[in-house]
Protein backbone atom coordinates (compact mmCIF):
# COMPACT_ATOMS: atom_id res chain seq x y z
CA UNK A 1 0.00 0.00 0.00
CA UNK A 2 1.42 3.37 -1.03
CA UNK A 3 0.23 6.79 0.02
CA UNK A 4 -2.59 7.12 2.54
CA UNK A 5 -6.10 7.46 1.16
CA UNK A 6 -7.57 10.89 1.87
CA UNK A 7 -10.42 13.11 0.63
CA UNK A 8 -14.22 12.78 0.81
CA UNK A 9 -16.00 11.40 -2.28
CA UNK A 10 -19.64 10.81 -3.22
CA UNK A 11 -20.04 7.26 -4.61
CA UNK A 12 -22.93 5.60 -6.40
CA UNK A 13 -24.78 2.60 -4.95
CA UNK A 14 -26.76 0.56 -7.47
CA UNK A 15 -28.35 -2.84 -6.77
CA UNK A 16 -26.25 -3.13 -3.56
CA UNK A 17 -23.05 -2.55 -5.59
CA UNK A 18 -20.87 0.35 -4.44
CA UNK A 19 -18.53 1.94 -6.97
CA UNK A 20 -15.20 2.74 -5.31
CA UNK A 21 -13.31 5.76 -6.66
CA UNK A 22 -10.32 5.03 -8.87
CA UNK A 23 -8.11 7.19 -6.65
CA UNK A 24 -8.90 4.98 -3.62
CA UNK A 25 -8.37 1.77 -5.61
CA UNK A 26 -5.02 3.02 -6.88
CA UNK A 27 -3.90 4.30 -3.46
CA UNK A 28 -4.79 1.02 -1.77
CA UNK A 29 -3.28 -1.02 -4.63
CA UNK A 30 -6.58 -2.77 -5.40
CA UNK A 31 -7.31 -4.65 -8.58
CA UNK A 32 -10.12 -6.84 -9.83
CA UNK A 33 -10.80 -9.62 -7.33
CA UNK A 34 -9.05 -7.81 -4.43
CA UNK A 35 -10.60 -8.70 -1.07
CA UNK A 36 -11.96 -5.98 1.23
CA UNK A 37 -13.58 -6.02 4.66
CA UNK A 38 -16.82 -4.14 5.39
CA UNK A 39 -18.23 -3.92 8.89
CA UNK A 40 -20.22 -1.58 11.10
CA UNK A 41 -18.72 1.68 12.30
CA UNK A 42 -19.73 4.30 14.80
CA UNK A 43 -22.74 6.59 14.52
CA UNK A 44 -24.48 4.52 11.85
CA UNK A 45 -21.60 4.32 9.39
CA UNK A 46 -19.87 1.36 7.79
CA UNK A 47 -16.09 0.90 7.75
CA UNK A 48 -14.19 -0.39 4.73
CA UNK A 49 -10.69 -1.87 5.04
CA UNK A 50 -8.36 -3.30 2.42
CA UNK A 51 -7.63 -6.87 3.54
CA UNK A 52 -3.97 -6.19 4.36
CA UNK A 53 -4.90 -3.24 6.59
CA UNK A 54 -7.56 -5.31 8.38
CA UNK A 55 -5.11 -8.13 9.01
CA UNK A 56 -2.51 -5.82 10.54
CA UNK A 57 -4.74 -3.38 12.43
CA UNK A 58 -8.35 -4.31 13.14
CA UNK A 59 -7.86 -7.63 14.96
CA UNK A 60 -5.61 -5.82 17.47
CA UNK A 61 -8.36 -3.28 18.15
CA UNK A 62 -11.01 -5.96 18.56
CA UNK A 63 -8.93 -8.28 20.69
CA UNK A 64 -7.83 -5.34 22.84
CA UNK A 65 -11.41 -5.20 24.06
CA UNK A 66 -11.63 -7.12 27.29
CA UNK A 67 -12.63 -10.74 26.71
CA UNK A 68 -14.80 -10.83 29.82
CA UNK A 69 -16.56 -7.54 29.07
CA UNK A 70 -20.14 -8.26 27.99
CA UNK A 71 -20.41 -5.04 25.97
CA UNK A 72 -17.13 -5.70 24.14
CA UNK A 73 -18.29 -9.21 23.34
CA UNK A 74 -21.53 -7.86 21.87
CA UNK A 75 -19.59 -5.32 19.76
CA UNK A 76 -17.35 -8.08 18.35
CA UNK A 77 -20.35 -10.31 17.64
CA UNK A 78 -22.22 -7.49 15.90
CA UNK A 79 -19.21 -6.56 13.76
CA UNK A 80 -18.76 -10.20 12.78
CA UNK A 81 -22.46 -10.74 12.04
CA UNK A 82 -22.89 -7.61 9.91
CA UNK A 83 -19.41 -7.74 8.39
CA UNK A 84 -18.58 -9.13 4.97
CA UNK A 85 -15.55 -9.77 2.78
CA UNK A 86 -16.53 -8.63 -0.71
CA UNK A 87 -14.21 -8.85 -3.69
CA UNK A 88 -13.70 -5.91 -6.02
CA UNK A 89 -15.25 -6.65 -9.41
CA UNK A 90 -13.65 -5.70 -12.72
CA UNK A 91 -15.68 -2.45 -12.76
CA UNK A 92 -14.34 -1.28 -9.38
CA UNK A 93 -17.45 -2.17 -7.37
CA UNK A 94 -18.05 -4.13 -4.19
CA UNK A 95 -21.28 -5.76 -3.05
CA UNK A 96 -22.77 -4.55 0.23
CA UNK A 97 -25.21 -6.75 2.10
CA UNK A 98 -28.79 -5.71 2.68
CA UNK A 99 -28.12 -5.64 6.43
CA UNK A 100 -25.20 -3.23 5.93
CA UNK A 101 -27.29 -0.95 3.71
CA UNK A 102 -30.11 -0.87 6.26
CA UNK A 103 -27.74 -0.34 9.21
CA UNK A 104 -26.06 2.65 7.56
CA UNK A 105 -29.24 4.05 5.98
CA UNK A 106 -27.67 4.03 2.51
CA UNK A 107 -29.50 4.73 -0.74
CA UNK A 108 -28.29 5.85 -4.19
CA UNK A 109 -25.44 8.06 -2.94
CA UNK A 110 -22.82 7.15 -0.35
CA UNK A 111 -20.30 9.50 1.23
CA UNK A 112 -16.91 7.75 1.32
CA UNK A 113 -14.40 9.29 3.72
CA UNK A 114 -10.95 7.65 3.62
CA UNK A 115 -8.86 7.85 6.76
CA UNK A 116 -5.40 6.58 5.85
CA UNK A 117 -5.80 2.76 5.97
CA UNK A 118 -9.58 2.55 6.15
CA UNK A 119 -12.64 4.42 4.87
CA UNK A 120 -16.00 5.24 6.40
CA UNK A 121 -19.19 4.88 4.37
CA UNK A 122 -22.03 7.23 5.31
CA UNK A 123 -25.48 8.18 4.11
CA UNK A 124 -25.31 11.87 3.10
CA UNK A 125 -27.80 12.76 5.85
CA UNK A 126 -25.88 11.01 8.65
CA UNK A 127 -22.59 12.42 7.41
CA UNK A 128 -23.98 15.97 7.41
CA UNK A 129 -25.38 15.44 10.91
CA UNK A 130 -21.98 14.32 12.24
CA UNK A 131 -19.87 16.75 10.20
CA UNK A 132 -21.92 19.96 9.76
CA UNK A 133 -19.02 22.27 8.84
CA UNK A 134 -15.29 21.99 8.52
CA UNK A 135 -13.74 22.95 11.86
CA UNK A 136 -12.08 26.33 12.18
CA UNK A 137 -8.33 26.26 12.86
CA UNK A 138 -9.11 27.03 16.52
CA UNK A 139 -11.62 24.15 16.78
CA UNK A 140 -9.13 21.80 15.15
CA UNK A 141 -6.39 22.84 17.60
CA UNK A 142 -8.79 22.31 20.52
CA UNK A 143 -9.65 18.81 19.26
CA UNK A 144 -5.95 17.95 18.97
CA UNK A 145 -5.23 19.31 22.45
CA UNK A 146 -8.07 17.26 23.97
CA UNK A 147 -6.93 14.13 22.16
CA UNK A 148 -3.34 14.58 23.31
CA UNK A 149 -4.42 15.29 26.88
CA UNK A 150 -6.57 12.15 26.96
CA UNK A 151 -3.65 10.09 25.70
CA UNK A 152 -1.22 11.76 28.12
CA UNK A 153 1.03 13.13 25.38
CA UNK A 154 0.68 16.87 25.97
CA UNK A 155 1.73 19.33 23.29
CA UNK A 156 4.09 18.32 20.47
CA UNK A 157 7.76 19.35 20.90
CA UNK A 158 8.25 23.08 20.34
CA UNK A 159 4.54 23.82 20.93
CA UNK A 160 4.55 23.99 24.73
CA UNK A 161 2.86 27.09 26.15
Amino acid sequence: MGLPALGKTICKLDANRLMLPLSLRETWGLSSNSRLIVTVGEHGSLVLYPAESWESHAPRELTALLEDDEHAERVREFQARVGSTPRLDRNGRIMLTEEQILFAGLSKEVVLVPSFTRAQLWSPERYAGRNPDPPSPQEYDQLLARMRAERGKGAPPGKES
